[in-house]
């Protein structure tokens, strides 16, 4: 059987891996992309905002690390909207 024991800062550096800030805020929040039928394409960043956009949009704004483009929801007209709602909706 395998004993556990704590591993010290030192030890845990010299076996965990370094992770960019770029990387690691990708981990923890980012600005989030759906296209207008609520396809989640992915999020960028480190945001907590929710946008729309198109698929090619969504792919040049991750390659080039950019948040925040797209439209948010409230900028999105009534129709919008509303087929959002309804084609999101959990049943």
């Amino acid at each position: 059987m395998k004993t556990l024991r704590r591993k010290s800062l030192e030890e845990l550096k010299n076996i965990m891996p370094v992770i960019p800030e770029t990387e690691q805020a990708m981990y923890n929040g980012g600005t989030v992309y759906c296209d207008l039928s609520g396809t989640y394409l992915g999020k960028v960043g480190s945001s907590d905002d929710l946008k729309f956009c198109s698929p090619m949009d969504y792919e040049h704004y991750k390659s080039c690390n950019v948040e925040g483009m797209g439209v948010s929801f409230s900028a999105l007209n009534n129709s919008a909207q509303y087929n959002f709602i309804l084609l999101n909706r959990v049943h």
